[in-house]
């Protein structure tokens, strides 16, 4: 079951932003051509750009999160003790956790509010179009539940070593 959950993880957050990405590049540049070569803009282009952005942003999200490879400001955060970075940790996940819960009744009312609207172009519905989103607020819920429990589990250990120590 675990390695089933870890490729379906994977379609979602790395095989699908890639699909997305190299999309929006082609379509891009397919519309570059368009314009600017045949003199000749095609309408679609736009959209389907954007589309593709938010889907792999959105979806690349927890990928990074999950391995660890996001942009962080850690110039305090390194001086400090494995127990402090341990606090700081729990602190900042703990913080993401309790937005991420807080943003998912207000995203499903906003699906319910735009399930019929639709794109200018391709007249896909929005509840499609920004379904990432929801998906990306799941997708890190677990990750930081996981993430928390793991901190919870090296405080112990630290707590069980600074007492052997003293």
């Amino acid at each position: 079951m675990k390695k089933f959950l870890n490729y379906i993880a994977n379609i979602i957050e790395i095989y699908t932003p890639v699909i997305c990405f190299i999309v929006m590049y082609l379509t891009f540049l397919l519309a570059i051509f368009y314009r600017y070569i045949l003199n000749n803009p095609i309408a679609w282009s736009l959209e389907l750009v954007r589309i593709s952005f938010l889907w792999t942003a959105l979806l690349g999200i927890s990928f990074t999160f999950k391995t660890d490879s996001h942009v962080k400001f850690d110039l305090i955060y390194n001086l400090l003790d494995d127990r402090k970075k341990i606090y700081l940790r729990l602190v900042g996940n703990i913080t993401m956790l309790i937005a991420f819960i807080l943003l998912v009744e207000p995203t499903i009312s906003y699906f319910a509010f735009i399930k019929s609207n639709t794109s200018s172009i391709f007249r896909l519905r929005y509840i499609f179009i920004y379904s990432p989103f929801l998906v990306m607020l799941f997708m890190m819920i677990v990750r930081l539940f996981k993430k928390i429990n793991k901190e919870f589990i090296m405080l112990m250990r630290e707590n069980k070593k600074n007492k052997i120590v003293s």
